[in-house]
């Protein structure tokens, strides 16, 4: 499986067995006996290329999860007992839509460590970053050139949303519920709208998700977010009721360069891996 996975992140079965430390006709073995085990075809041809077939990428993304959960308990037994204080920044949306699930195995395999999290735009958490207020910090970032020096995790659709039960979509001008600045999801929001020629008003702004979104439930504002942040009782707004696409969000992780410790280790491999296991067909890198 380690080497499956060396070839899923190398695409090369010379550079896989360099990293797994075996010949690679060794290599090739192993992999003819995993797709007689698994009984179907893990690689294609492409061209003059070897590629994973869609099985594989499934028997991919499993094996992660797989070794995760061994190194996991191999370390429970072997290593000493993780503690401290681990310093985790986010923006607000992602702390309700993403970091309860994230968190809670982490939090079983090592309940001794404290995750401290700081909610916040993603300009603020960058900030905090480099003064050095932050272990990590799962941002949002404009594109994958931005999020270059760090993780990439995923992308996110960024979208119009209403209330289920309402019409306030139809008003004009459009009352928007936004983030307070700085805030790249507002910046996009007038950008569109510009474009589209829509007129708006700031009908509400709030650092809190929570009062942003209970506005729109109410039916008294619409707003853009990540599209993995709705809740229930609201509904995407389409581009052929008038509403303009949005980009798509990079979400990726960063840590401050030469401030790192085995307990934030094991935190960064947990969220890449759960992003990996979550939404395997969004993750960038």
């Amino acid at each position: 499986m380690r080497t499956l996975i060396a070839f899923a992140d190398t695409g090369s079965f010379t550079k896989s067995a360099e990293r797994v430390h075996r010949t690679q006709s060794a290599v090739s073995m192993q992999m003819r006996r995993l797709e007689e085990q698994v009984g179907r075809p893990l690689f294609e041809r492409q061209g003059r290329d070897l590629q994973l077939t869609a099985d594989g990428r499934t028997l991919v993304s499993f094996g992660r999860r797989i070794l995760k959960i061994h190194e996991e308990a191999v370390g429970n037994f072997t290593e000493a007992k993780l503690t401290g204080t681990i310093k985790v920044g986010t923006p607000d949306d992602y702390a309700l839509s993403i970091l309860p699930t994230l968190f809670s195995r982490f939090a079983e395999t090592y309940p001794d460590v404290h995750l401290e999290v700081l909610c916040a735009a993603s300009e603020r958490l960058r900030e905090h970053l480099n003064a050095g207020d932050l272990d990590m910090a799962i941002v949002t970032c404009n594109d994958e050139l931005e999020a270059a020096d760090g993780i990439v995790l995923s992308q996110d659709p960024i979208v119009w949303v209403t209330s289920e039960t309402h019409d306030t979509h139809l008003q004009r001008p459009l009352p928007l519920a936004l983030f307070t600045e700085p805030c790249q999801f507002r910046r996009w929001g007038f950008e569109a709208l510009d474009r589209a020629n829509i007129g708006y008003r700031v009908a509400y702004s709030s650092a809190n998700m929570y009062a942003l979104f209970g506005a729109v439930l109410a039916g008294l504002a619409v707003t853009v977010v990540a599209q993995t942040s709705m809740v229930p009782g609201m509904r995407v707004l389409r581009p052929d009721e008038g509403f303009p696409s949005m980009p798509m969000a990079t979400v990726a992780l960063f840590q401050p360069h030469g401030r790192k410790n085995t307990a934030s280790t094991r935190l960064v491999d947990h969220i890449v891996d759960s992003f990996r296991s979550r939404d395997p067909e969004r993750l960038v890198s």
